[in-house]
């Protein structure tokens, strides 16, 4: 999306180890007009599928995952993590398999 590219160029600021950081506008302070535009592009993507539910793990992409579902008119689910790293996937670290679990 032109849009995020944009907003990325203009305003992400590059941090400790070439990490690219969006807080300002996608994680800690949303752009939530932003987000409903990005979750509706998303959801473009997936137009005569049978999506019957958005499923996202615990961590910064919960906003989009609900405005992707919303979109879709479907629910979303939140899965907890077990020892997952976010930072250590950002950076492309290897880690080791990971299970996601989805209460009941």
């Amino acid at each position: 999306m032109d849009e995020l590219k944009q907003r990325m160029l203009s305003q992400a600021i590059v941090g400790e180890g070439d990490m690219i950081r969006v807080d300002m506008f996608l994680n800690h302070c949303m752009d939530m007009d932003l987000m409903e535009r990005l979750g509706s592009a998303l959801a473009k993507r997936f137009k005569g599928e049978k999506i019957t539910k958005v499923l996202t793990a615990e961590s910064s992409g919960i906003a989009l995952a609900c405005f992707t579902a919303r979109a879709l008119g479907v629910p979303v689910t939140v899965v907890e993590q077990d020892g997952f790293d976010l930072l250590d996937a950002m950076l492309g670290r290897k880690q080791p398999e990971r299970t996601l679990y989805v209460k009941q």
